[in-house]
């Protein structure tokens, strides 16, 4: 036993280790583009604003390149700036305008005295907006020192002659900033230049932290460890599950997740007043990957169980899965149980003399039909078979969004058992679940996760880790 666990602690150190190292060279690239890719937004606006004017073609092509290099987050602040150049184009020149002019001295060929150009103020804005703005993409972006006094001077009279400026909506195109020590500043996170484990764990906190659910529900289940259906439980379970980048270029992600299920909180007949305690946790790898122009999906995890019952029991086994993604709001697939480790019980009294159970997980394997309707609610469905003494297995579950954040959930597993009357009862394994999902980033109105390294297994419970007596 010891030395199991010595090996999975290596595996799971030696996953984390080439996660973090993954996630920093994509740290390090991710931060990287994001400069070059703003400093060209720059360039290129900078240059269509020369004249003064934006036409169309500039407008659409920019807004391109904004699409193709910008973040989410800077997106709006370019398009709000396109927006106000191009309506300011389109209205017509208030009365005053036209009325207010300023002399700009200008040299005809061949002629050395110097006349006087007429132009309305709000173009003589423009050039002075775009003047200003070229210089400080050339300048970084830096501010003028604070001995710069013609420079502080112009800068607030632009600002006093027109407060709506559509460059001062560049300001709202929060991205990165290199800094003079390598550091590169971005989104409010600071991150090395160069690879480093600080980018790696950022990066990897940040992916766990966006597909991270949390569960509070209310359980109950049955099965042959309550010994020939002398007992049945209802509890209350909490949970976390989430998925993280392992080989992004290739698509590979890892999940992990845990729960505590607390029942029989006034006790059984057979164990005093001990409340039953158990812990599941699942950790897996996954990949979703382009077939046929849409995904496939395919997993493979190991689920623990530790059940502190009239004894301790700990158990393992494995979950396979299978999945093809016929549109976006349906998918088939297949998923199997298959037993890794069992546990042994000593049962019995003096009186009636002892005996040593043995229970080990079921072998159980379905095809499951999942499907998304209007709202974002999702239900999926499964029919299968399991061993003895089970025979068929079906289940379902559902979860239907209450707000942006949090969302009904419940599911349930029946195995059927191949015998009947008292024997069938004794045999009958069984989980009902009903809670509340959190999921604090990708929202709950949405029937999938669109991020691809979301958990492709739910956590483990008592109707997906049914337990046999042999």
């Amino acid at each position: 036993m010891q030395n199991r666990l010595r090996i999975w602690s290596v595996a799971l150190l030696a996953v984390v280790t080439t996660s973090i190292v993954g996630n920093s060279a994509r740290a390090q690239l991710t931060t990287r583009s994001a400069v070059d890719g703003r400093q060209r937004v720059h360039t290129a606006l900078a240059v269509a604003m020369a004249d003064g004017t934006l036409s169309s073609a500039e407008e659409d092509s920019i807004s391109r390149l904004g699409r193709s290099l910008l973040t989410p987050q800077e997106l709006p602040g370019l398009e709000r700036t396109l927006s106000r150049l191009a309506g300011r184009q389109q209205a017509p020149p208030p009365s005053t305008a036209k009325k207010s002019v300023e002399s700009r001295p200008t040299q005809r060929p061949g002629s050395d005295s110097t006349t006087q150009t007429k132009l309305p103020l709000s173009d003589q804005r423009d050039h002075a907006e775009a003047a200003s703005f070229q210089e400080r993409v050339a300048a970084g972006d830096k501010p003028a020192a604070a001995g710069d006094k013609p420079a502080a001077k112009e800068h607030q009279a632009a600002a006093d002659a027109d407060m709506d400026s559509p460059f001062l909506e560049e300001s709202t195109l929060e991205g990165a900033e290199l800094m003079d020590d390598d550091t590169l500043v971005f989104g409010g996170v600071y991150y090395n230049a160069f690879p480093g484990m600080l980018a790696g764990l950022q990066s990897l906190a940040a992916d766990g932290w966006s597909n991270l659910s949390l569960y509070s529900t209310v359980d109950a289940f049955k099965g042959p460890l309550d010994l020939d259906d002398r007992n049945g439980n209802f509890g209350l379970g909490f949970g976390l599950n989430t998925g993280i980048p392992l080989a992004s270029r290739l698509g590979i992600g890892l999940q992990a997740g845990t729960s505590a299920v607390l029942s029989n909180f006034y006790g059984t007949q057979f164990t005093g007043a001990t409340i039953r305690s158990q812990n599941f946790t699942t950790a897996g790898i996954f990949q979703q990957v382009p077939f046929l122009d849409r995904s496939l999906k395919w997993g493979c995890a190991y689920d623990w169980l530790n059940d502190d019952y009239y004894t301790t029991f700990t158990m393992g086994q494995w979950r396979v899965k299978l999945a093809y993604e016929l549109d976006p709001c349906r998918e088939i697939g297949v998923w199997a149980c298959i037993p890794d480790k069992g546990d042994t019980a000593r049962l019995g009294s003096r009186q009636t003399g002892f005996s040593v159970d043995r229970f080990k997980p079921v072998t159980q394997g379905s095809m499951y039909y999942r499907r998304c309707w209007q709202g974002g609610i999702g239900t999926t469905a499964w029919l299968g078979l399991a061993e003895e003494p089970g025979q068929f297995v079906f289940g379902s579950d559902a979860r239907v969004p209450l707000t942006g954040r949090l969302a009904l959930v419940g599911n349930f597993n029946y195995v059927l058992p191949s015998a009947s009357a008292q024997p069938g009862q004794d045999e009958e394994m069984w989980n009902v679940s009903l809670g509340i999902e959190l999921t604090p980033c990708w929202g709950a109105n949405r029937c999938h996760n669109t991020d691809r390294y979301a958990p492709l297994f739910p956590l483990a419970n008592n109707g997906t880790f049914a337990i046999r007596r042999f």
